[in-house]
């Protein structure tokens, strides 16, 4: 089964909604290489450090699950007309599992840009260098 870019980006958007956040909403949606997806959404608290993003969330779930190669992960903000980004946290969660991960980064209506996530994070470390 496939999955487009755009059924990834709505599965992010139907995340976001629940979010567990007072600052703000994110949602994110990751594919897997076998074509399974998982979704997560932003977890906020008034410590930061104890948060965690929708992608990494998505990630984590997929990675407990036994799922440990994607092909995507969309991310999707609150906002009509700002198309979110991942952070670099989230980016470096990403490179540990995906060398030519793509990422679609979107904003409420659903409008995508396409990254690759070796121009995302040019300059990566990962679990392959030493």
């Amino acid at each position: 089964m496939s999955v487009s870019p755009k059924e990834l980006v709505s599965a992010a958007k139907q995340a976001k909604d629940k979010y567990a956040t007072t600052y703000f909403k994110m949602g994110a949606a990751v594919l897997t290489k076998c074509g399974k997806v998982f979704t997560g959404c932003s977890i906020t608290c008034a410590v930061s450090p104890c948060s965690m993003c929708a992608e990494r969330v998505a990630i984590f779930k997929a990675v407990s699950e036994g799922y440990k190669e994607f092909e995507a992960l969309a991310v999707i903000g609150d906002d009509d007309t700002v198309k979110v980004s991942v952070c670099g946290m989230c980016r470096q969660v990403m490179r540990q599992y995906s060398l030519d991960m793509k990422a679609y980064c979107a904003n409420n209506k659903e409008e995508f840009n396409t990254h690759q996530l070796n121009v995302l994070l040019p300059h990566e470390y990962g679990p392959n260098l030493s």
